[in-house]
């Protein structure tokens, strides 16, 4: 396994999920309304945050398992 990887900081089975998908929603609705706003530096530094945080990278992941993918579909 990767060093760093999102299975090392918690357990798959102990991440509050409604709690992660809240903080990825509410990001992407300060997202909005920034752009909304015309302010393209926050916009920029708001993206920044969403791509980098562990509740976004868990739901990610959970929303690919969550389709099924096959080898064929990865990478």
């Amino acid at each position: 396994m990767l060093a760093g990887a999102v299975s090392d900081r918690c357990p798959w089975h102990s991440i509050t999920w409604h709690k992660a998908y809240k903080t990825v929603k509410r990001l992407q609705a300060r997202i909005v309304e920034a752009v909304k706003a015309g302010d393209w530096s926050k916009v920029h530094s708001l993206q920044f945050i969403l791509s980098r945080s562990h509740a976004a990278k868990v739901v990610a992941i959970k929303v690919i398992f969550a389709k099924g993918f096959t080898r064929k579909q990865v990478g």
